[in-house]
């Protein structure tokens, strides 16, 4: 049995070994569930030091944090794609200027961002149920971090730096727990949640900015044309999908905290983070396909098996993770967090299956725009907006909402995989 069980190790190592996608995305993926294991565990003791009114709050303004960056999201796929570029022609000393111009931008954004949340303050605080103006200046400081955040590992993921990926995420959900649950202990209830998230975020920019700008060459005879971002108009397409999929997987928690009422939003809170985690499961192979396709497609090579092999790992251990919600929803929910959140149990065997179509859409939107293809992306925008009118429609039930977001991620998944079917036969538009 053990010489067995060894031979089995063996072979998988050689496959591992002999194929670059699988073996980044195999060791990216484990580091994803090491790292998604301690954020759940962060989530769910948040859930537990918090009311469940509180953790509906927190879950609400995590949820829009994803959808208002966005943005940021789009950017961060341009940032892979043009450092993926340099890579590929062996001009990384293209990307110090690159990564300053960016900063620069960032920092604009930033100053904007705090003056539009201080215009709509009231509004947002009354739309998001949150308590109190320090509240939202966190959330507001959580989000400006981010930013920078999302644009160094962006640089990172061009230059096909993983480990150094997996190790800093690792650093950083660790961090959120301690902070967050040491803030929280101390008696600042939601704020403490979100100053510990903060602080986090904050500590790794620092020291990821340490890390990366004397590690990237340097150039004395640069001519600025050639470290331009890329133009606007080339992010309309990638800014599109990427709000797209932000309004379909989390806005359904904040409508939710929205419609209804505090018990009701905190079991749905608790049953979405769990099963969101079929979502960001196959961020591992995510990670390594962006830049690898953008790399082959850059050198005028195809990508289509990497495509395909992240599509058969996904359908595989999403969909057991999918199973297994629906065997054992009561007993997870129950074991994770406890009484108080009875009734959670039921949303979780549905969520699993709801979200599970926007795994595979998620896939074939980073393969396309990858390749620069970008039809999808608008027909991506165009779906998103009817989940949504669904969800506003029919909101008398919880199931109800679990429905919306099945039926339109699978119409969403049929269509993908209809376009890349035909894709290679159609003249399609790029960036």
């Amino acid at each position: 049995m053990n010489r067995l069980v060894g031979r089995y190790f063996e072979f998988i190592s050689q496959i591992f070994s002999k194929n670059k996608f699988l073996g980044f995305g195999f060791f990216l993926t484990l580091a994803q569930v090491i790292s998604g294991a301690f954020g759940y565990l962060f989530q769910i003791l948040i859930g537990r030091m918090l009311s469940p009114g509180d953790f509906a709050i927190f879950s609400s303004l995590m949820a829009s944090f994803m959808f208002l960056g966005a943005p940021m999201v789009a950017v961060s796929m341009i940032i892979v794609r043009k450092v993926s570029s340099f890579k590929a022609n062996e001009a990384l000393f293209l990307v110090k200027p690159f990564l300053f111009k960016l900063y620069k931008i960032l920092i604009v954004v930033s100053i904007a961002t705090l003056i539009l949340f201080w215009l709509v303050d009231a509004s947002l605080r009354e739309l998001l149920r949150i308590p109190n103006t320090t509240t939202l200046f966190l959330f507001e400081m959580i989000l400006i971090f981010s930013l920078f955040n999302t644009a160094n590992n962006s640089i990172f993921q061009g230059l096909q730096k993983f480990i150094f990926m997996a190790v800093i995420g690792l650093i950083s959900i660790l961090l959120k727990i301690i902070l967050s649950a040491g803030l929280i202990s101390f008696g600042l209830a939601l704020n403490g949640a979100l100053l510990g998230t903060l602080l986090s975020i904050g500590i790794i920019v620092l020291v990821s900015t340490s890390i990366l700008l004397p590690k990237l060459p340097n150039h004395v005879n640069m001519v600025r044309h050639q470290i331009d971002i890329s133009s606007i108009s080339k992010i309309y397409p990638v800014l599109a999908a990427t709000i797209a999929a932000a309004a379909m997987t989390q806005l359904d928690m904040v409508l939710v905290n929205w419609y209804f009422s505090p018990k009701d939003a905190g079991l749905y809170a608790a049953a979405s983070v769990l099963g969101k985690a079929i979502l960001y499961l196959p961020g591992g192979l995510i990670i390594a396909l962006f830049p690898m396709v953008a790399e082959l497609h850059t050198k005028g090579k195809s990508g289509i098996k990497i495509f395909q092999q992240a599509i058969l790992v996904t359908l595989f251990f999403c969909g057991s993770i999918s199973i297994f919600y629906w065997i054992f929803g009561d007993s997870i929910i129950n074991f994770f967090y406890g009484p108080n959140y009875y009734g959670a149990g039921e949303i979780l065997r549905w969520y699993g299956f709801a979200i599970l179509p926007m795994a595979i859409v998620i896939i074939s939107e980073q393969y396309l725009i990858a390749k620069g293809q970008v039809v999808f992306a608008w027909i991506f925008l165009a779906i998103a907006p009817l989940q949504i009118l669904a969800i506003y429609i029919w909101h008398t039930e919880l199931w109800m909402i679990l429905v919306s977001m099945g039926i339109f991620g699978s119409l969403l998944a049929l269509i993908g995989i209809l376009f890349m079917h035909y894709s290679g036969k159609l003249k399609v538009s790029s960036l």
